[in-house]
């Protein structure tokens, strides 16, 4: 069977459970955050930061959606992940809404969000290998990993894994393939590729 196209596959479903799962864990950081603000504690500031919990839930639901709009692509049915979006009231204005947006525009499907309430035209098969000279799941993957790192040095490799990546790659959007994490985690990437310096973490 076709990826994400078997008759038992309910689109909406999905939908509906991407939306719940990223709503929760937005609250949920948003808590988490807040008690980390207020803390006394001797953590630093990047500690706080990329101690969100949720980051990893987040990462895994930009996966699924971008595995989404692959397989559906592939099929010449990008056009129904809108339709399902437009019918459950998710299209704008929502987490899934904003994920499925920032998901078009990494993979190069322009004409499913430009104009975003336009008419549903065609796609073409091709459109997402020609625009991309990278690996997205690798990406995901990488950034996951410096969300999940426990260990300070484990945070350091990630990100030293992760800036190589998008320098071997400058057609990346970095800031589009973020847009779904917490917003200091999603900050905290961003400011350690912009800096050409490596976070002073390992103790000599």
């Amino acid at each position: 069977p076709l990826p994400f196209g078997g008759k038992s596959f309910d689109l909406d479903c999905v939908l509906e459970r991407l939306e719940d799962a990223l709503s929760k864990s937005q609250t949920q950081s948003t808590v988490a955050h807040s008690v980390a603000a207020s803390d006394t504690s001797d953590l630093t500031d990047l500690d706080s930061m990329a101690g969100d919990k949720m980051a990893p839930c987040r990462n895994m639901c930009n996966t699924l959606m971008i595995e989404l709009l692959k397989a559906k692509n592939a099929q010449g049915a990008a056009t129904e992940v809108k339709v399902a979006l437009r019918k459950l009231g998710y299209l704008t204005e929502t987490f899934s809404g904003k994920l499925f947006i920032s998901c078009c525009t990494e993979l190069g499907l322009d004409s499913l969000v430009s104009p975003q309430k336009g008419p549903i035209g065609p796609i073409s098969p091709v459109s997402v290998s020609s625009h991309k000279s990278y690996d997205v799941d690798q990406l995901s993957e990488l950034i996951f990993a410096v969300g999940g790192a426990e260990e300070d040095d484990d945070r350091v490799d990630a990100l030293e894994d992760l800036r190589d990546f998008v320098d071997k790659h400058p057609n990346i959007n970095l800031e589009s393939h973020v847009s779904g994490l917490s917003g200091p985690f999603r900050n905290y990437i961003m400011e350690q590729m912009k800096s050409p310096f490596r976070t002073p973490l390992r103790q000599s």
